[in-house]
């Protein structure tokens, strides 16, 4: 499956231990899929499928001290999608008002069916995340974990 990466958001918790598992796997074999939703921003469908994740509380018992910081990890194991489509869903995110609705313990994917991005949810308390910060950390990693085939140009 394409993915260009996987990143990490969220305010009160985040321990490098969550790093070494993989979304996926730390999900746990007995994720459940609790919402879906397909808005269309100029004609493009953006598909949200939010999970359940009760592996997420094992991984919690084995973190270090929390932090604060917001974080994205690029998921480089996985085959990355292109970076044009990538950037399509960038731009639709940015046309999408409300918010995303981030249950504890949970992962976000967010599509266009050629990219995907992951919000993942690892505490114990809901994340409101607006779309205009959501759409700032898939610029962060369209910056990051992409490399680029030609010169970025300049104003």
């Amino acid at each position: 499956m394409p993915l260009i990466a996987t990143f990490l958001c969220f305010t009160l918790l985040f321990s490098t231990a969550f790093v070494r598992v993989s979304i996926r796997d730390g999900c746990g074999t007995n994720a459940q899929v609790i919402s879906e939703k397909t808005p269309t921003h100029d004609n493009n469908e953006i598909k949200f499928v939010t999970s359940s994740c009760p592996g997420f509380a094992a991984l919690r018992n084995t973190t270090t001290t929390p932090s604060t910081a917001h974080r994205f990890v690029c998921d480089t194991t996985v085959t990355t999608s292109l970076p044009a489509d990538c950037e399509a869903l960038t731009d639709a995110l940015e046309g999408l008002s409300g918010e995303i609705v981030s249950p504890p313990q949970t992962v976000t994917q967010v599509t266009n069916g050629t990219c995907f991005y992951d919000y993942t949810n690892f505490n114990t308390v809901q994340y409101d995340v607006c779309f205009p910060d959501f759409d700032g950390l898939a610029q962060c990693i369209l910056a990051n974990c992409f490399t680029r085939t030609t010169p970025a140009t300049t104003a």
